[in-house]
């Protein structure tokens, strides 16, 4: 199942199955290849905002240096590049749907907005890179994809992978928003309306785009040895809870959650902190509430931050190499004094967020 495919995978279980857990990153495969995965969390325990958010209790309070940051050696920053850019937006929606969930990974840009939470429809707009058209994938119940021919989306190619029939609650249309770059746009649990000529307005109404993407931290120096790897956006009011998601490969993640948002994950309580940094209640140590295996709970690290701007930080290491890479600098601490948190409202974000 490649990334498209497990993405399409967790939010069509979320539109469809109310009861759904949380979508969330496959702890394996990112520790093998820094990478994240959407997966639903009853197949693959979770490692993103879950690390923010576990329970940690009985360990005694410290305290490190206020002035612990500054006295990091000198760090080789490594070249800028761009963490998420803005491929598409939706220009027209069925009324009540909202956008709630950015997300680009191997090259997919996904979008996905909802209707009345979990019990409403989902749409899910997704840009591949330029190129050969994609493979056609599955269809749910592992049964392969065919391409059902339709009149072309704005001039340009176009083809049902899943089409519309008789009480049908979803489908998906492949359209070419360039020439030599492919788009999809899917829709699921569709209860109103004609869904055919729905998905077709949404695919029509596409904006193409190429910008930077705001996001709501800026780093500074990130070390030599880091590239791009994955970013999630997720606001608050969706079915995963506002949340935001930065992956550095070879195995970096940056995670910012909002202190008490219970709506992905009822009754989550907050990870205990058990130490201060910089004047704010801190939490370092093994990441606790999720299975590790002897290989990974040697390579992974962890490090949260509270009260930042009325946000929760955790940095993490999933891998031995991302944590070598960052030990000359000072390690997760001296990471997390060069991180500013600019807070949950976009309007305070930043599109150049490495410094």
């Amino acid at each position: 199942m490649n990334v498209q495919e497990e993405l399409r995978h967790g939010l069509h279980l979320l539109a469809e199955d109310p009861s759904a857990p949380l979508v969330r990153p496959d702890l394996e495969r990112a520790r093998a290849d820094g990478r994240r995965l959407i997966r639903r969390r009853r197949t693959a325990k979770v490692v993103a905002p879950a690390l923010a958010l576990a329970t940690v209790a009985g360990l005694a309070v410290t305290a490190w240096p206020q002035d612990d940051a500054p006295r990091t050696p000198p760090v080789v920053a490594a070249p800028r590049f761009q963490l998420l850019v803005n491929k598409a937006a939706f220009g027209w929606l069925p009324s009540g749907h909202t956008s709630f969930f950015t997300h680009n990974e191997d090259g997919v840009f996904s979008l996905a907005a909802q209707s009345g939470g979990r019990h409403g429809s989902q749409v899910v707009l997704s840009v591949f890179r330029k190129g050969k058209e994609p493979a056609l994938g599955m269809l749910p119940g592992a049964v392969p994809a065919k391409r059902v021919p339709v009149r072309p989306i704005n001039g340009r190619r176009a083809h049902w992978l899943q089409a519309p029939s008789y009480r049908a609650t979803e489908a998906r249309l492949r359209f070419q928003l360039h020439p030599g770059q492919w788009a999809e746009v899917e829709i699921n649990a569709w209860k109103r309306g004609n869904m055919a000529a729905t998905v077709r307005r949404i695919a029509e109404s596409v904006k193409p785009l190429n910008e930077p993407a705001a996001l709501p931290v800026q780093i500074k120096a990130l070390p030599q040895g880091f590239g791009p790897g994955s970013v999630r956006i997720a606001t608050q009011g969706s079915s995963i809870g506002w949340d935001t998601t930065i992956n550095f490969s070879p195995g970096l993640f940056i995670t910012l959650s909002l202190p008490n948002d219970t709506s992905g994950d009822v009754g989550r309580p907050p990870r205990k902190p058990n130490s201060t940094f910089n004047g704010h209640p801190a939490y370092q140590g093994p990441p606790t509430g999720i299975p590790l295996t002897r290989e990974t709970e040697k390579k992974t690290e962890l490090m949260c931050l509270y009260e930042l701007k009325g946000l929760n930080m955790c940095v993490y290491t999933l891998t031995a190499k991302a944590a070598a890479l960052l030990k000359p600098s000072g390690g997760l601490k001296g990471l997390a004094a060069r991180i500013k948190v600019l807070g949950a409202d976009p309007a305070d974000w930043t599109t150049t967020p490495l410094r």
